[in-house]
């Protein structure tokens, strides 16, 4: 995680600027929001990986990581879409 946060922090300036029209408050905020819904994450699947067994529940959240790192990857940039597809990425 905090490898991820270094990433983040590195990169911070050219995600503004391709992402948010250079709103630094907007990219912070898309890294909060990854950071504070990890632990709700682990809990909810962990009490699916419960009842369901961890094989299945570890392959649904490595598909679902692969679908949100190829859906961030494909994300267009501002100076094509406009200031929303900085805010889809981060919803998504």
């Amino acid at each position: 995680e905090w490898y991820e946060f270094g990433v983040y922090s590195f990169l911070a300036k050219q995600i503004s600027g391709n992402f948010f029209n250079g709103s630094q408050i907007d990219t912070w905020i898309g890294f909060a929001i990854t950071f504070l819904l990890r632990p709700v994450g682990g809990l909810a699947l962990g009490r699916l990986a419960d009842r369901l067994g961890r094989k299945p529940v570890v392959v649904w959240s490595m598909a679902g990581m692969l679908a949100a790192t190829v859906g961030q990857g494909c994300l267009p940039t501002r100076l094509c879409c406009g200031n929303g597809a900085g805010h889809f990425g981060a919803a998504m």
